[in-house]
């Protein structure tokens, strides 16, 4: 029962297994390389901060929070996040509606063979 995001040439893919896919209202979370705007790691709070509307989420016991939330702030889209209290975290914003971005706990994070073109997206 884990939470796996992986970058390789193809994109970024975030799997869910167990609990976290119930939590986290997905099994899946695929972004193609070619829709992925811009990447930067921010801390919790600073996430947290955009969410508007809970849209099938859920907050759990240690500041956990999974799910989607509508941004209503700027460019109004949808979020798919596993974030946890305290620990910082990787967003990734994309060119389309749904999801408009993703936000995983950095720790989730493993970079495969040919994600040299995400690295050069992270600010």
């Amino acid at each position: 029962m884990a939470v796996t995001t992986v970058v390789n040439e193809t994109g970024v893919h975030v799997r869910l297994t167990g609990w976290e896919s119930l939590f986290g209202f997905a099994r899946r979370v695929d972004i193609d390389a070619d829709q992925v705007g811009s990447a930067q790691r921010m801390r919790w709070d600073e996430v947290r901060e955009h969410f508007g509307r809970r849209l099938g989420s859920a907050y759990l016991p240690r500041g956990r929070a999974g799910g989607w939330f509508l941004v209503t702030k700027g460019r109004q889209h949808l979020v798919w996040c596993w974030l946890d209290r305290g620990e910082p975290a990787l967003v990734v914003r994309t060119n389309r509606f749904r999801p408009g971005q993703i936000a995983v706990a950095a720790s989730t994070v493993t970079y495969a063979e040919g994600s040299e073109w995400f690295t050069r997206r992270v600010t």
